[in-house]
């Protein structure tokens, strides 16, 4: 039924988010792309039509993931945009002169400078845009530092700090994962504070559940698990710590008073949620109806053990 209702949509489309975004009560829906712009659908009695006009300047490419939530509690929902577009980042890359305007390139190439080529990697910028009522978004230049600049696979919003404003977490592919607090409208970068330097890795996605019912949500990050590198990185002493925690697996933080407590690994008062493997996603939810919430965790690369025979013709 796709061009019966106008989505028969052309190009490579990475994600979708259907929402009201306009408060007359049917779905609309944001489409997110890569190597074309992403777009805007409204929906008009059934069919769905493009809105090129939405906010000043096009929206971006490269998007890998859309999260609405309500930032500035107007009773509108707005958008967070995560981007991914990895090989930009190399020098010899035209990708960033095609897809970034001049003011981003100057600013790429300013944070390119400063890059490290596994624990922080520069990407396209993410995008916030804040809904107006009126058919359009604003869209905040920096978005109190959401904007990030890195690879991002995800974003969510979850009210972890339970004062009744959403708040904001990023997954990042070669770069820290980030926790972003919304105090009334505002987002301030609370990674360090809440997590440390607990969230170093390659993100994959992130998702939020009371896994404790005590009443707070708690982030699971989802990241790479791999036998072999782990074998490898336990081959040498000395190595840098952020090399280990990028191959040791998924972290589950317990939300506290005093912040984040990493409760991933197999030891005592662990809940051994780290070896899922080399993970994609994980999203909570009560499977077996016992009043606690499980984790489905979704996989890609299997690592077999040494001597396996791999790629055997029959």
């Amino acid at each position: 039924i796709a061009p019966r209702v106008g989505l028969d949509i052309d190009g490579v489309c990475n994600c979708a988010l259907f929402a009201d975004f306009d408060n007359d009560g049917d779905q609309d829906v944001f489409i997110g792309r890569s190597l074309e712009r992403s777009l805007y659908l409204i929906n008009r009695g059934g069919r769905f039509e493009n809105s090129p006009s939405l906010l000043d300047g096009p929206l971006p490419y490269w998007a890998s993931a859309l999260a609405a939530a309500d930032v500035d509690q107007d009773g509108l929902l707005d958008l967070y945009i995560s981007t991914y577009r990895l090989p930009i980042s190399k020098p010899t890359n035209i990708l960033a002169h095609k897809f970034l305007d001049e003011k981003q390139r100057r600013e790429f190439i300013r944070r390119r400078g400063e890059d490290h080529p596994v624990f922080r990697l520069s990407g396209p910028p993410n995008v916030l845009l804040l809904n107006q009522g009126n058919g359009r978004f604003n869209r905040e230049p920096q978005a109190g530092g959401a904007d990030l600049w890195l690879n991002s696979f995800q974003g969510t919003w979850s009210d972890y700090d339970n004062d009744g404003d959403p708040d904001l977490f990023v997954a990042n592919d070669y770069a820290p994962d980030h926790v972003f607090r919304n105090d009334s409208g505002h987002l301030v970068d609370a990674t360090a504070d809440l997590a440390g330097d607990e969230l170093q890795g390659f993100g994959m996605g992130v998702s939020l559940g009371d896994y404790d019912n005590d009443g707070l949500q708690d982030p699971y990050f989802t990241y790479m698990y791999s036998k072999a590198g782990t074998r490898i990185t336990e081959m040498f002493e000395g190595l840098e710590r952020r090399m280990y925690e990028g191959v040791t697996g998924n972290k589950l933080l317990r939300n506290t008073p005093e912040g984040f407590r990493n409760v991933s690994g197999d030891g005592p008062g662990q809940m051994q949620v780290m070896k899922a493997g080399w993970s994609w996603g994980g999203q909570f939810g009560d499977i077996d109806n016992d009043g606690f919430l499980d984790l489905y965790v979704a996989n890609g690369l299997y690592t077999p053990p040494p001597g396996t025979a791999t790629e055997v013709d029959l």
